[in-house]
């Protein structure tokens, strides 16, 4: 979901690989998929409990042929972003560098950290919004229909790792 919303891209197939290393587990400890999207481009998903020291790395990585974006959960204020032809950049919410668009998602001034907590209260208020009729932003939360793409997304990727094959998606 998160790398369909960002690129604006559809998941089109996928190749997953899943093992267990902890014996008694009851799901899969470590899950890889390699993602092909409608635009042509390729995505890798890895997802794993066992990677020892590393906390919750949501981390989402985007290039394109100008350069690319970066975003680390653990490190939310933070977005990198890379140029093929110049040196990288951090851009921080709450600066005047940011659209009105990035304004309506950031609820503290610069310089004070948003994250978790923030981004739940983000989309129960757009969420609360759109139901009263007030204002809707409908890329602020995941629609019913992003939630059956991401169940149908999680059992295609395990069809795909017992079959060991590509599944159209």
């Amino acid at each position: 979901n998160l790398l369909e919303h960002v690129t604006g891209e559809k998941v089109t197939r996928g190749m997953a690989q899943r093992r267990m290393f902890v014996s008694g587990r009851r799901v899969d400890d470590d899950a890889m998929v390699m993602l092909e999207l409608d635009g042509g481009g390729n995505g890798t998903l890895c997802s794993s409990q066992v990677c020892s020291g590393c906390e919750n790395g949501l981390k989402i990585r985007v290039f394109g042929t100008e350069g690319g974006i970066e975003w680390d959960q653990e490190h939310p204020n933070d977005l990198k972003i890379t140029y093929k032809d110049k040196g990288s950049e951090i851009r921080r919410p709450g600066n005047a560098y940011l659209g009105e668009a990035a304004g309506k998602f950031t609820r503290t001034p610069a310089g004070h950290p948003e994250g978790y907590l923030e981004a739940f209260a983000n989309i129960y208020r757009w969420f609360a919004r759109s139901i009263r009729g007030e204002e809707n932003v409908p890329e602020s939360y995941a629609s019913i229909e992003d939630g059956v793409r991401g169940i149908r997304f999680i059992e295609a990727a395990i069809e795909s790792s017992d079959s060991e094959t590509w599944i159209d998606f």
